[in-house]
């Protein structure tokens, strides 16, 4: 007779712990008893007495409040904080039960439990509509394909848990295409285009937040079918050009589109400009399965927008679209199972935090949170020390440590120093921590440490104009702390003309400029300098005037604004 494997073996004990009365605290003794205990209480209705026993059976195991974390018992304090963290959410957004085979399901091992905590944004998922979604998900799908399309159910209520935003915003209203989210056709017809072997990358090898990025597709399903039948795959950077661009659009200033309802199809029969191209092809990609996202970012000429997509399990093509001689440093997409804005450069730290390899850190993370709330900072120390060994770039890991130590401000500074070293590959959290570190030093009244700290910035955010132009207002604004706004005003017109040569990206330093400048009263300095600098701007930007005439119109605006500061300020002097 063959034996049972022992993942079977396993799931009759659950199945068999779970048709019995809830599992009281006592008997919280191995993994296994915690996540029956768990689904019962997901299942029945007594979250407040499931949670009062999790915390028992987790404190219980901690002992002593002063001693160190107890590693041996790590996985088994590590499930027992995720039954917390997800008790706790359940109670606070008012979950209703869930079905027992939905629990059974979901919580059938530390490794799928894990998969959900590790992917669950809380508070900012909806947990009722997560839990919904799967269950109708559950229901719709066979049972012997259930395991297998596990990530791709839970990708799916990921990110539709809430409405889906527009594919962009440069859509006019009667141009949108109505759509309803039609999750069992939309899940099946991901799942079948991966059973079909027809997905480049096949569903085994794709993470759940790379498949939250193939299932935002907030547009009809009838747009994904029209896209695999008349788009081939793997060559994206083929199909963002195959869309016509439109130059008159953009010399009219009509970034609108307002020409048909928003097809793939009308846009292929009409063309577009960088919007409509890269909106086209993203959704072709997903459409194939492929994890892509839309990066829109300013370079020197103007507005942009381009992809990204993966191109195996290990590696993404991120500038499809991308035209590198106008210095679009920095695009700007969206998270799809947050709706939280991220940058292209910190995509692939995102990614890797998010990763099955990352699952230990995430839960080591999670843990740590529930000591740290508990005041159990010894444990917690401990835990947050081993996910940096396990992964020294783990960035939750880093924010945790910032809240233990927020009322130290000596422990905080050292912090800060620490981060910015461990992070010389990701200059946005460089900069993160480095605007944290002077926030503190002028705070404590250290204004030259804070300015010193900004005049000597670290190589990778140097070759970053955005970083370097974000980080170069932070000296002007210590200065006004200072009360001393005349050498502010010259530090930020120094570094204007430093950095002339960013042309349109100096927009925003320019509007700052002259809100301080007038509420400093010094509007004739203000005039009498934009005047010279919005003249060799208008020079060095030329090319781009003559084929985006708006531009002009903006910059004529800055001197207006500052004529009229002038002006005022004149009157309101002579008032006085």
């Amino acid at each position: 007779m063959k034996r049972p494997h022992a993942m079977q073996c396993a799931v009759v004990v659950f199945c068999t712990i779970l048709s019995c009365s809830v599992v009281t605290a006592a008997a919280l003794s191995s993994p296994m008893d915690v996540l029956s205990h768990r689904a019962n209480a997901l299942a029945g209705s007594d979250l407040d007495l499931a949670y009062r026993e999790t915390e028992e059976a987790f404190n219980k195991l901690l002992g002593n409040a002063a001693a160190p974390l107890p590693v041996p018992r790590l996985a088994m304090l590590t499930v027992l904080a995720d039954s917390l963290i997800l008790l706790e959410a359940a109670q606070q957004q008012h979950v209703t039960p869930i079905s027992k085979d939905l629990a059974l399901w979901l919580f059938r091992s530390p490794e799928t439990s894990a998969a959900l905590m590790d992917n669950l944004s809380l508070p900012q998922d909806n947990l009722p509509q997560v839990f919904a979604i799967l269950q109708t998900l559950f229901d719709a799908e066979l049972p012997a394909k259930r395991n297998a399309n596990f990530p791709l159910m839970l990708a799916m209520a990921l990110v539709w848990d809430a409405p889906r935003p527009s594919l962009h915003r440069q859509i006019a209203p009667a141009s949108q295409l109505p759509y309803q989210p039609d999750l069992v056709n939309r899940y099946h017809f991901f799942a079948e285009g991966f059973a079909s072997g027809d997905a480049p990358i096949p569903l085994p090898r794709l993470t759940i937040s790379g498949l939250c990025m193939v299932v935002d597709t907030p547009v009809p399903v009838s747009e994904l079918q029209w896209a695999k039948a008349n788009i081939k795959p793997n060559r994206w950077e083929e199909c963002y050009k195959s869309i016509r661009y439109r130059d008159e659009r953009v010399q009219n200033g009509q970034y609108l589109w307002d020409e048909a309802p928003y097809t793939l199809e009308a846009i292929r029969n009409h063309g577009g400009i960088c919007t409509d191209q890269a909106a086209f092809t993203v959704i072709a990609a997903k459409a194939w399965g492929v994890p892509a996202i839309l990066f829109a970012g300013v370079g020197s000429r103007g507005a942009h927008a381009w992809l990204a997509w993966q191109k195996n399990p290990r590696s993404w093509v991120m500038d499809t679209g991308r035209y590198r001689r106008a210095a679009f440093t920095t695009g700007v997409g969206i998270w799809p199972s947050t709706g939280e804005e991220i940058n292209d450069h910190l995509l692939p730290l995102y990614l890797a935090q998010s990763s099955t390899e990352a699952s230990s850190a995430n839960g080591l993370c999670r843990l740590a949170e529930c000591l740290l709330r508990r005041q159990r900072t010894k444990a917690t120390d401990d835990a947050l020390k081993i996910v940096r060994t396990q992964r020294s770039t783990h960035l939750p890991a880093w924010k945790l440590l910032e809240e233990r130590h927020k009322d130290n401000p000596k422990k905080l500074l050292a912090l800060y120093e620490e981060a910015i070293k461990a992070f010389a590959s990701y200059p946005d959290v460089q900069a993160h921590f480095l605007r944290h570190q002077v926030s503190l030093l002028n705070a404590l009244g250290r204004m030259d440490e804070a300015l010193a700290c900004l005049s000597h910035l670290p190589t990778e955010i140097r070759r970053r104009d955005d970083l370097r132009r974000d980080l170069g207002v932070a000296p002007v604004i210590a200065l006004m702390a200072q009360k001393n706004p005349e050498t502010a005003r010259l530090k930020l017109q120094q570094f204007l003309r430093q950095n002339r040569d960013d042309g349109i990206k100096l927009f925003p330093l320019i509007d700052f400029y002259l809100d301080l400048t007038r509420e400093h009263h010094m509007t004739t300095e203000a005039l009498t300098f934009l005047k010279t600098f919005i003249g060799n701007l208008t020079v060095a930007l030329r090319k781009d005037l003559e084929r985006e005439p708006s531009l002009n119109a903006k910059l004529q605006g800055f001197l207006e604004k500052a004529q009229t500061n002038h002006q005022t300020a004149s009157a309101e002097r002579k008032a006085h």
